[in-house]
């Protein structure tokens, strides 16, 4: 079994070629299984798993699309009894809506009425290949995890994704347990150290998905401290990451660069996470690319937008949004970039961080006057993870202009050339991680990075 095991992780590990020099943490981080090739039935059913896991975190996004909240992991009663399981609050979002309204959210999952639904666990979460009905899918019951109990009676809401100061790669939402549970029951899902048993007494490898959409295979001997920094949402850790991780400088990147290069990765990270602040505070949609006027000519750009999610609220409302960016008033601002638009360890106080203009890309432009945001997260369908949402680029440009982002050409032109650091590009993708783009990644692999629902296969 571990032949085959190592079979179905082959392809991630060789699509890793596309990232500058990757840290690599063996048999310690979990590796992504989009893609695994199927030597047995026993890996037959780890991919149907994998794919229900994916499906079961898209539907968490798109209950998230439509109530600005993750799940509740339960709901609870008046005395703070849980209720319902968040599975409950999935079916509308993987077609049982149906199902659903039968179901009395007011009586306890096992009240007389209730009862008659447990045996009618949809498919999703049964296990694949297994007549047994009950559910093989929890998540991780922990104060630190991503699914929480709900707050007050009534309510099926969890946290924002703001929350998540980890990162949501960073964070398992859901995973494989071994023995089945009634898939009604809020009180059925692993605790931690049930968790972590479950991983190590796994035959090989456990599946999982994290909160960014990606399916992995968490491998029977990851150390405990690295599955326990994978639980929680906000803990701080120095997470081993996947190939995909900002690799350490090579060796013809003098230290200087390598110092400048990090402190930019932090840039990208804060402007990510400020985006995802904006999301919280604008129903789930991003900032717009620009603004626009009532002729669709662009007034101001997305930086502009997130001053008041940078802790530069004072700045943002000194500018006049209902001018152009080059106003005789908005001019005044020119010169006043934000630290964290500029590039580290550089006296230009031009902006070096762009997004990617193409009409597949993460951002666009506001479809009307006076409206600042663009594309709602339940549009990013090949994953935010596999998203790019800025990129550092070679040559400044004045932050408050709408019309300085990267064109495909361009961005395709500055990862080639390595931006300023020789042989690689550092870019912020939309799941809150920021990485380097390898010079020698393939243009192929670089525009799948670009679309956010191009159904593209990026490894």
């Amino acid at each position: 079994m571990r032949r085959n095991l190592l079979a179905v992780l082959a392809p991630v590990l060789l699509g890793a070629a596309i990232f500058a020099a990757p840290t690599l943490a063996p048999v310690a981080f979990a590796q992504d299984a989009n893609r695994p090739s199927v030597e047995s039935a026993a890996d037959a059913a780890k991919l149907r798993s994998v794919r229900n896991l994916k499906q079961l975190a898209l539907a968490a996004q798109n209950f998230y699309d439509r109530h600005m909240s993750l799940p509740a992991r339960c709901s609870v009663d008046a005395n703070g009894k849980p209720l319902h399981s968040w599975r409950v609050f999935l079916l509308p979002y993987i077609e049982q809506n149906e199902l659903y309204k039968q179901i009395r959210l007011d009586e306890p999952w096992d009240s007389e009425w209730n009862r008659q639904f447990h045996s009618k666990a949809p498919e999703l979460f049964r296990r694949p290949g297994s007549s047994d009905p009950g559910c093989v899918y929890s998540c991780v019951v922990d104060k630190t995890a991503a699914l929480q109990p709900a707050k007050e009676p009534g309510s099926q809401l969890g946290f924002r994704l703001g929350a998540f100061i980890d990162g949501t790669m960073n964070t398992v939402l859901f995973v494989e347990r071994k023995e089945p549970v009634c898939w009604m029951d809020p009180n059925a899902d692993l605790t931690l150290d049930e968790f972590l048993a479950t991983v190590a007494n796994a035959p090989d490898a456990v599946p999982a998905v994290f909160l960014d959409g990606r399916a992995a295979l968490l491998p029977k001997s990851s150390e405990p401290s690295v599955l326990k920094a994978y639980v929680t949402r906000a803990g701080g850790e120095v997470v081993p990451q996947p190939p995909v991780a900002p690799p350490a400088a090579p060796a013809n990147v003098n230290a200087k660069l390598a110092v400048q290069r990090m402190r930019s990765v932090q840039n990208l990270k804060q402007l990510v996470l400020a985006t995802h602040n904006f999301l919280d505070s604008n129903g789930g949609a991003f900032p717009a690319r620009c603004t626009v006027d009532a002729n669709g000519k662009p007034l101001h750009s997305w930086r502009v937008l997130l001053l008041p999610f940078i802790d530069e609220g004072g700045l943002y409302k000194q500018i006049r949004l209902d001018e152009p960016w080059d106003s005789e008033h908005n001019r005044q601002f020119h010169s006043k970039a934000p630290a964290i638009f500029r590039r580290p360890g550089s006296s230009d106080p031009g902006c070096v961080y762009s997004c990617v203009v193409d009409k597949n890309a993460a951002l666009q432009p506001a479809t009307k006057p006076g409206v600042k945001t663009g594309v709602r997260i339940a549009a990013f369908t090949d994953g935010v993870a596999n998203t790019v949402l800025f990129v550092e680029r070679k040559e400044p440009v004045c932050w408050m202009d709408p019309n300085a982002d990267l064109t495909l050409d361009e961005f395709l032109a500055t990862v080639a050339e390595g931006s300023v650091y020789r042989d690689a590009t550092v870019v912020g993708m939309c799941d809150g991680r920021a990485q380097t783009l390898s010079s020698a990644a393939k243009p192929e692999v670089l525009k799948a990075y670009v679309t956010r629902a191009g159904g593209e296969t990026n490894f």
